[in-house]
């Protein structure tokens, strides 16, 4: 079956978009972080997987450093999640998403963030921080293999819509597991640290501010 792909241009500098919902109670933000647009290489299976790997790897790292500063009442905001996202066909983000601790916060919990993007960017993680990461990385995986060693319906339709939707490997429960384990034992903290500047910069930036219809 012939499938387009959607191709999500480059911007070289933040896209800031602003989204009401009559349904929508409370102010919130999103950033997202576009990657490059990946070359017939970089869509074999086993790249893939490593891309997604290292991706889940630097996302927990960003997780945990906002865990700790969630416990202050100073930067604006009570949660900020990390986690990988899709943009288009192929193409991945990272996407960091901001619940401020009231409406007036939105603006400081904002510029806290960014504040901690560019430390980030600037100085990345230590070594500590990716062993951690990376032990909780694979704890996700075995439960997963756990899980999909017993494959319904519902989860094969979701393999499959991936694949067609995002270029996902089209792979059974074990043959994931062998080429995830080996690729996630081989993974340092050098490999995710490749991925800091592009992961986290202007270019290809989007800043998506939610707030009421009223606000």
């Amino acid at each position: 079956m012939h499938k387009d792909e959607n191709v999500s241009r480059d911007n070289k500098e933040p896209i800031v978009a602003v989204v009401t919902d009559p349904e929508t109670t409370s102010y919130g933000l999103q950033l997202l972080f576009k990657s490059h647009y990946p070359d017939e290489h970089e869509r074999t299976t086993e790249f893939f997987i490593s891309d997604n790997l290292r991706r889940e790897i630097y996302n927990e790292m960003v997780r945990d450093r906002f865990t700790q500063l969630e416990k202050s009442d100073t930067l604006g905001f009570r949660k900020a999640l990390a986690r990988n996202g899709t943009m288009s066909t192929y193409r991945n983000t990272s996407v960091i998403t901001v619940i401020p601790h009231g409406d007036d916060d939105l603006w400081k919990a904002f510029r806290s963030v960014q504040a901690e993007v560019e430390r980030i960017r600037r100085h990345g993680f230590t070594q500590g921080d990716f062993t951690r990461a990376k032990a909780a990385v694979q704890s996700k995986y075995d439960r997963d293999y756990d899980r999909l060693r017993q494959y319904n319906n519902t989860d094969l339709a979701k393999i499959y819509t991936q694949h067609f939707t995002r270029g996902s490997p089209d792979l059974d429960a074990q043959e994931q597991r062998v080429i995830t384990q080996r690729l996630i034992d081989g993974i340092s903290c050098p490999d995710v640290a490749e991925m800091w500047p592009e992961m986290e910069r202007d270019e290809n930036a989007t800043v998506i501010l939610r707030i009421p219809e009223t606000g």
